[in-house]
This record gives structure tokens, sequence and C-alpha cells, in this order.
């Protein structure tokens, strides 16, 4: 091919961007985002690291258990001797993954009782309350026979618990039962769903560009101008590695905390003891415990350490507190902030929006199931 002198300039310069284009995805893709997206297998990385392009504010840490006791799957009951049930969301799901997941493997072993986890999810109920009615009123719970059920739900989802609540519906016992089955693991199972869609494992990838924004973006911006991962300074140190005076947390936590300004009010909050403690009598009728677990948001809890505060705290547990209840309450929140008042790292995970091991420990070492 004969190219004028103007006409070898531009193929010159057009070869030069590609093979500059492809050298950038390479090195990035290598040396950065393949490890933080799609870490080997067994390894796990939190959400918030992922979803920032955060490579330097990572955790990585593999499913183990090390504990004396385990809890029981829904996949795995048999009809054994059942001392609490938990229902919850991704909390009771072991989300964040790590060492002892399970904050259920720390009732099982602190306290020596045998723990049934249910993962649950009823389409014609509006939440979790009347989820665990409908299996009330369907004789499912009389069949399981627990003492307790510890219902627990992360606090930017509660607000769910004050809306207009039925707590007389019920199912045919075959199609609770095809419904459990679908959305239970199966025994010996240790995958969960994940919450996020990563790119695909190749090194032309639009993540790389992302990469390359995000990096320039978090000198500028607290979330890089349109991450939905936000970074704040902590006054000290509360994770470990090089930035673990960093908290990152997701913009969805924010607009529910904005939300819960007007949602989530004394009055809401109000609504929502009183409709646990509808829940509550309707388990006493078959002496049944109620036992409440609300999971405390993760800026709401570390806000007394940053640097600055942009946003405000929630309110919610301050409202609950002295509200008159029939069920029993995990005060979570006052029970992990004491954690971090005596300088406990890693509570929750630096680069997820859950837990670690160490905040199941303390809960359960503090909270005591009468026997």
């Amino acid at each position: 091919m004969t190219c004028n002198f103007s006409y070898q300039r531009f193929c010159l310069i057009t070869i030069l961007i590609i093979v500059g284009a492809l050298l950038f995805n390479l090195l990035v893709w290598r040396l950065l985002n393949r490890q933080l997206l799609t870490p080997e297998e067994g390894v796990y990385i939190g959400e918030l690291a992922q979803t920032g392009y955060l490579y330097d504010h990572t955790a990585p840490r593999r499913n183990t258990i090390d504990l004396p006791r385990r809890h029981l799957r829904y996949a795995e009951y048999a009809g054994q001797k059942i001392d609490v049930l938990t229902i919850g969301d991704s909390f009771s799901q072991g989300g964040g993954n790590g060492p002892n997941r399970f904050y259920q493997d720390y009732i099982a072993s602190l306290q020596n009782l045998a723990v049934l986890n249910l993962p649950l999810k009823i389409d014609s109920a509006n939440n979790l309350l009347e989820s665990i009615a409908i299996l009330v009123n369907s004789g499912f719970i009389e069949r399981i026979n627990p003492r307790y059920i510890l219902l627990q739900r992360s606090e930017q989802n509660i607000y769910e618990f004050a809306a207009t609540t039925d707590l007389g519906k019920s199912l045919p016992p075959e199609q609770l039962n095809n419904m459990l089955a679908s959305t239970t693991l199966p025994a010996g199972s240790d995958t969960d769903p994940g919450t996020f869609d990563l790119p695909g494992n190749h090194f032309l990838n639009p993540a790389n560009l992302k990469w390359l924004w995000y990096k320039i973006g978090y000198f500028f911006s607290r979330n890089a101008f349109i991450s939905h991962v936000y970074r704040e300074e902590l006054d000290h140190s509360l994770f470990s590695g090089a930035h673990g005076d960093a908290l990152l947390f997701l913009d969805k936590a924010l607009d529910k905390h904005r939300d819960k300004q007007k949602a989530l009010d004394e009055r809401a909050v109000r609504r929502i003891n009183e409709n646990l403690n509808r829940l509550a009598s309707l388990l006493a009728e078959t002496n049944i415990r109620l036992v409440f677990m609300p999971v405390p948001d993760k800026y709401s809890l570390y806000r007394p350490y940053l640097r600055e505060k942009h946003y405000s705290r929630s309110a919610f547990f301050e409202h609950l507190r002295w509200q008159p209840k029939v069920y029993q309450l995990i005060d979570t929140d006052a029970i992990l902030g004491q954690e971090l008042k005596t300088g406990v790292k890693d509570l929750y995970w630096i680069d997820d929006t859950h837990w670690s091991w160490k905040a199941s420990r303390a809960i359960f070492e503090q909270f005591r199931f009468e026997k």
C-alpha cells in the first residue's frame, strides 16, 4: 500500500494509539484488575473495593471454619431438635465471607445450641414479618418447633417493617415446602449468589478505563464523581492494612440514610416496634420467643471516628431502644459501638458492607439465649 506523507503520519499515529491502548489494557488488567475483579477460586474480595476499583483497599480472604459446632442449613435438616431458627438477609447467609462467616456458628459454639438457618423468600409476603407469619400459619414452625426465632435485618432495609403487615397470611404446606426447597442452598454448598456483575476475564475490558477514571477521581472527590462507593478518612486506624484509616461505604447506604430521616422517624420506628410485638405475640401462642437483631449500617457505626462528618447518623437504634417490647432486642449498635471504642479493628471488612467474624463473636459473647 502506498501512502503520501500525511497519510503515513495518520497510519503511524493510528498504529501507536492502538498499540498504546492494547498495552494499557494489558498492563492494567494483568497487574491490577484481574486480581481485584476475578480473584483465584476460593478467594473473596469485598464488593466495595471491586465496585470502586480500590485494589489497595482489599482484604482478600478464604472461607474457613475452626469453631467446634456449626449451624444446620435447611437442606441438612432431618428432624433434629432445634433451639434457634434464624431468618434474615445476606448477613444471615455469611455474606461477608472469610473465617467463620456465619454468626449462627458462634451461637452454636459459644452457647451450645442447635441452630437452623432458613434462607427465606416468599413471593406473597411483603416483608420478613409476613414471611414468618406464613410459616406459623401454614404449620411449618410447629414442625420445626424451635424455642427461639432470631429475625435479622440490615438497618438499610428495615423500614419495610413499618409498612402495613398482614400476619394472617398462609400457604398450602406443599406449596410452601416447594418454595423453601427452591430458595435453599443444597447441603454442603458453600456458594452464595453474587450481588455484582463483574466484567469478563479478558484483558480488553471497560473495567480498565474505569480504574483509570476512579484512580484520578478519588483524589478530588469522595466518590470519584461517579462511583457508587464513597471513601472517607477516619481519625485513626480501625481496619488492618496500609489504608486502615479509610472508611468505604455505598451511596445506597447514604440514600437510604437520607430516606431514613423521613421514613425512620420516631413514628415509623414505633410502627416497626408494634409490628414486631404483634409477631412476637403470634409466636408466643406456640411457646416460641422472638429475638430481633437489626444490623447497623457501616457508615452510621463508624461515623463518630470520621475526620469530617458530611452526613448525619441514623437515629433508628436510639428510637427503638425506648419502645415497649414483647420481643428481645439484640442491640448490635451498642455492642459493636463499644468494641470500636476499645479500638478493635476489622469489625466490618474494609472492602465490604458486611461485618466480619469479630462482630459475630462480640455479639454472641454478650447476648445469651436463656436455656
